[in-house]
């Protein structure tokens, strides 16, 4: 589901700013996050199911008494295509928490995604202005509530740890401590650095426009492997 940027005029154009329609923009987005490339037999159901069981020792069950202290801890955000707020989760944590307690542990152990949480809410926000095309808005998707909780425990307790054995240490963004101050601030320090000893320094700063629009996830995947996940993590991913 697309929501127009701004209110939206019942023949289903966006505000009369942004000269594009919600169909255009509806295409646009179905095109980019549509790979062409990739093979979902790298990591086949079969195998998936395969393994899991193999794997069994390496996950850990989350608890019901943990998930109902997470649920009551949501942030009051946006919910997304199901429309269940974060207030519900909040007020019920106790007395739903085992249901769903049941429904991660399953969803996780088994390397599978409910088809209920790849449904989103997107929003198009421009990304430049004037906006002349489709592709200047950046979607904002919004999945549901119990979807991202769960993206948080994953990452949490399976990829976060592997980071230790990566070297990202020139690495400042979409990663745990990162930020942009600390960027600027080895940058300066790497630039005054070489002013100690040369008369000048060059620096190329590239910028990729609209790079998460062109990622092949089949190199995604390729990437997952060499951080030794196990299976129905991948599977999961």
């Amino acid at each position: 589901m697309v929501k127009s940027a701004g209110n939206s005029k019942s023949n289903g154009n966006l505000a009369s700013t942004y000269n594009v329609t919600c169909d255009e923009l509806h295409r646009h987005f179905v095109n980019i996050a549509t790979d062409k490339d990739y093979v979902r037999s790298l990591i086949t159901d079969q195998h998936v199911n395969n393994t899991a069981v193999n794997n069994s020792v390496a996950f850990c069950e989350w608890s019901d008494e943990y998930i109902a202290k997470l649920l009551s801890k949501i942030k009051n955000t946006s919910p997304g295509y199901d429309g269940i707020p974060s207030w519900f989760y909040k007020s019920f944590s106790t007395e739903m928490s085992h249901v769903i307690c049941k429904i991660i542990n399953v969803s996780v152990a088994c390397g599978f995604v409910p088809n209920a949480w790849k449904h989103a809410v997107v929003t198009p926000v421009p990304k430049c202005h004037p906006v002349t095309c489709a592709g200047d808005f950046r979607p904002i998707s919004v999945t549901s509530l119990l979807c991202r909780l769960t993206e948080k425990l994953v990452v949490r307790n399976y990829v976060q740890p592997t980071f230790k054995n990566l070297d990202i240490t020139d690495q400042y963004a979409y990663k745990p401590t990162g930020s942009t101050t600390a960027a600027l601030i080895d940058i300066t320090h790497q630039t005054s650095l070489y002013l100690e000893n040369h008369d000048y320094v060059r620096c190329v700063l590239i910028d990729f426009s609209k790079a998460f629009d062109t990622v092949n996830h089949s190199i995604l995947i390729e990437k997952l492997k060499s951080l030794k996940l196990p299976t129905f993590i991948h599977g999961w991913i």
